[in-house]
């Protein structure tokens, strides 16, 4: 369920217009879940080792870093208030895909930098889409809890893992192929995702790959 989610997400991401969204891909299994979009033009960064996958990170956070003080220059609060007041040279923004997140848990520099993102990112218009399939409460911790807030959990194993995921029991509940529960803003929706075949996914994204 949860590879077939992360699969419909990064899809979606890709038919967006590269303009306006640029992703960085980290993917700890050698790269081969994420593959199937690296070839994409939106996709600037792709990270298959957790050596790679610091290197990429510590450029994202400067990016992000530089973005504030080209707001301190500008007099801007945001990214948003920056694009309304420069429409001809918008930022875009920038989404870090991280497949299986809690296998960065060995690099200590790659936990804090990605602390560091979900704390100050959203504001500087980059955004993390963090999957797993182990929950616990070493992998979200509370600084990254604190700053994520949108959660799609799926079925789990027991209410712990429930709890850990969306401070409450009810996805060891759900009846799996893709039965989730999704916490935004404090609400909590009850969804059916669809299931998209690798193949699928392939045919939509030929028109988005780089010639």
């Amino acid at each position: 369920d949860e590879k077939i989610l992360l699969l419909i997400h990064a899809s979606n991401l890709m038919l967006t217009l590269p303009e306006k969204v640029q992703v960085h891909l980290i993917d700890q299994k050698r790269g081969v879940e994420l593959a199937i979009f690296r070839k994409c033009r939106n996709v600037v960064s792709f990270s298959k080792t957790l050596e790679e996958a610091e290197v990429n990170l510590q450029a994202i956070f400067k990016t992000i870093q530089d973005r504030y003080d080209l707001f301190e220059k500008e007099d801007v609060v945001d990214i948003a208030e920056y694009n309304g007041a420069f429409p001809d040279n918008p930022l875009p923004l920038l989404i870090v895909v991280i497949d299986e997140f809690s296998m960065l848990r060995s690099s200590k520099r790659a936990t804090h930098i990605i602390e560091d993102i979900a704390a100050i990112g959203r504001a500087a218009g980059c955004h993390l889409l963090l999957s797993t399939q182990r929950p616990d409460s070493d992998v979200l911790n509370g600084k990254i809890k604190a700053n994520v807030p949108i959660v799609l959990g799926l079925k789990t194993r027991n209410e712990l893992n429930s709890r850990i995921i969306l401070d409450e029991p009810g996805l060891e509940k759900l009846r799996g192929m893709g039965h989730g529960v999704l916490r935004y803003c404090g609400e909590f929706t009850e969804l059916q995702t669809m299931r998209l075949e690798p193949e699928k996914a392939r045919q939509y994204l030929a028109p988005t790959r780089k010639p």
